[in-house]
């Protein structure tokens, strides 16, 4: 079975509480992970929250998303 990277991101509870507004893509620098750039905006609590993560991830050129994980293939009877 080949290697997978864990590339979750967890929600920050002990960051500063997220203030309001807009990033503009050049201003997160990516993590850069096989075949794709991934962009955290924001992580950290809100006033109605105790942690939020907000981001995005860019496959590159010709890439493909990994499989669902959990789905299971149909048994042949």
């Amino acid at each position: 079975m080949a290697h997978q990277v864990d590339t979750a991101v967890s929600a920050s509870h002990v960051a500063p509480k997220l203030v309001d507004g807009v990033l503009d893509l050049t201003s997160v620098t990516p993590n850069v992970e096989g075949g794709c750039r991934v962009f955290v905006h924001y992580n950290g609590p809100t006033d109605q929250l105790s942690g939020m993560c907000t981001g995005m991830a860019v496959l590159d050129p010709g890439a493909s998303p990994h499989p669902p994980t959990g789905i299971r293939k149909k048994s042949s009877s």
